[in-house]
């Protein structure tokens, strides 16, 4: 992993189109991967992708899986 695939909290709220404080929740509920350096997070562009296409993939909750 290079140094230009980490992103920021800002950098991932940006990309989602979210506010800073879902990001860290969600990293903090660790539904989302990330870790810390010293009080930052820090995510790896790949980890939110991935996370992107789990979200796609799951049933919605209103949703009658296919049987």
């Amino acid at each position: 992993m290079t140094s230009d695939s980490l992103m920021t909290v800002e950098d991932v709220a940006n990309w989602l189109s979210v506010e800073e404080r879902t990001v860290t929740g969600l990293a903090r509920k660790q539904e989302l991967a990330g870790f810390k350096v010293g009080k930052e997070w820090r995510f790896s562009r790949d980890d939110i992708v991935d996370y992107l296409e789990q979200q796609r993939n799951r049933p919605r909750q209103n949703e009658d899986p296919i049987a």
